[in-house]
């Protein structure tokens, strides 16, 4: 096992004297997360899926299922624009995952609703983002990914409370 200071040299998170850095937790939370979030587009690829094509299908989910949403308002929440969003629904649309239908407030405006489709492949995707955080946590005690945890939302918080 490397020690700590070998382990942030490797990182780029050392000066010239060999003195660590604080800002190896920021690279090590980076290259997580990075790796992470390829390892989980290869999770899902079998089911045909995206990260961003799962979010989409998980904020249909949360809502009531009589009620849709706009593209719009859903671009808002999501935080993306218009065209991707629109890029990401035909995709979904195209795979049955979603459907387009006449809003029942205003029958010029179309929502967007989960199908039974959409809905299996969130229950599988589940299964697969399980089996591989198992792998990702494999022989890491359950205390220290607590620690893990709540030492991130702080730093989320910290994020949050400076306007990011």
């Amino acid at each position: 096992m490397k020690n700590k200071q070998s382990t942030a040299s490797e990182a780029g998170a050392s000066n010239e004297e060999g003195t660590e850095f604080r800002t190896h937790i920021g690279f090590l939370i980076h290259d997580v997360s990075r790796k992470r979030r390829n390892y989980f587009d290869r999770t899902l690829r079998p089911l045909g899926l995206t990260r961003s094509q799962l979010v989409l299908l998980l904020h249909l989910q949360n809502l009531p299922q009589d009620e849709g949403i706009s593209q719009r308002r859903l671009a808002e929440e999501m935080h993306i624009g218009q065209v991707s969003l629109g890029e990401l629904v035909s995709l979904l649309e195209s795979q049955d995952a979603i459907e387009r239908k006449v809003a029942a407030h205003d029958r010029r405006q179309r929502n967007l609703f989960l199908t039974d489709r959409g809905r299996e492949l969130i229950t599988r995707s589940r299964e697969l983002i399980d089996a591989m955080n198992a792998e990702l946590l494999a022989g890491i005690p359950q205390d220290r990914i607590e620690s893990a945890e709540e030492t991130l939302a702080l730093m989320q918080g910290n994020l949050a409370r400076l306007g990011c």
